[in-house]
């Protein structure tokens, strides 16, 4: 019989190796929220999903850094289109939309919250500001930061990746937006050093003449992005910017509960 409630030598061994073999809550759901416009929603793609059903792909596939621990990754987002399955075929991609209309429509997703809110932004934001002959191009970084802003404050836990645009067959729009993309980076990283979890994405691998028409990407150049997406993930995983949504539990794994009934059997023997 214990006589004595001063911890023992053993007793702080069991608690200390329990805490040790205790890993952190296991993440079980992943939430992308894909923001954009047509290019987001999937125009030209034959499957109508665009980057989203590659990208899907390559995070759910057996070799992905994502599904170590399995969880259920999900696109999420006011509309739908394409060919995954429901809910996966969700986005926020509005097609013809300026940036500071994308940041209008933003306003429904990302005032989700909670078990709702999002962990990933996914956002592709400028190519109809350098279409339109009413707007201001030189003036689309600045939107574009706003609606970054708008996101960080909204969900400030979440990754926020910024991708740089892709090609168009116009002369005079691809003049555009090889001068916006290369201020893209600076507009980010102004966040990213504020203690914002964003970061750039370079869609250059996508070239012209991967268009099925001036400006949406053909399959090809949909594969492209959706790598490009993927390398961006895994950097911003890398920094420990990916939450998700962990299980309710702590839990151990097989040789973690191993060690710890052989821990606890020794302790008794040795006499606690």
């Amino acid at each position: 019989m214990i006589t004595n409630s001063t911890p023992t030598m053993s007793h702080l061994l069991l608690l200390a190796v329990t805490l040790l073999l205790s890993p952190a809550q296991a993440i079980t759901h992943l939430r992308i929220l894909p923001l954009g416009d047509s290019i987001t929603w999937g125009a030209g793609s034959t499957n109508g999903s665009g980057y989203r059903a590659p990208l899907l792909t390559l995070l759910t596939s057996p070799n992905s850094s994502f599904t170590t621990s399995k969880p259920k990754i999900t696109y999420i987002g006011s509309l739908t289109s394409g060919n995954l399955p429901p809910p996966n075929n969700a986005n926020e991609g509005h097609i013809g939309a300026l940036i500071s209309q994308i940041g209008d429509y933003a306003k429904v997703p990302l005032s989700w919250n909670g078990t709702l809110e999002g962990d990933i932004v996914l956002l592709m934001a400028g190519t109809n500001d350098m279409f339109n002959a009413n707007i201001s191009p030189s003036e689309a970084p600045v939107r574009l930061g706003a609606l970054i802003d708008e996101i960080v404050t909204a969900w400030p836990k979440a990754a926020v990746l910024v991708a740089t645009l892709t090609p168009s067959a116009l002369n005079t729009t691809q003049d555009k937006i090889e001068v916006f993309n290369g201020q893209v980076a600076g507009v980010v990283s102004k966040r990213a050093k504020a203690g914002n979890r964003t970061l750039v994405v370079s869609m250059s691998k996508v070239t012209v003449g991967m268009e099925v028409d001036v400006v949406h990407p053909d399959d090809v150049g949909y594969t492209l992005m959706a790598q490009a997406w993927y390398k961006g993930l895994l950097e911003a995983k890398s920094k420990g910017w990916i939450d998700g949504v962990a299980s309710g539990a702590a839990f151990m794994g097989g040789a973690g509960w191993l060690m710890w009934f052989l821990v606890v059997s020794l302790v008794l023997l040795v006499g606690v």
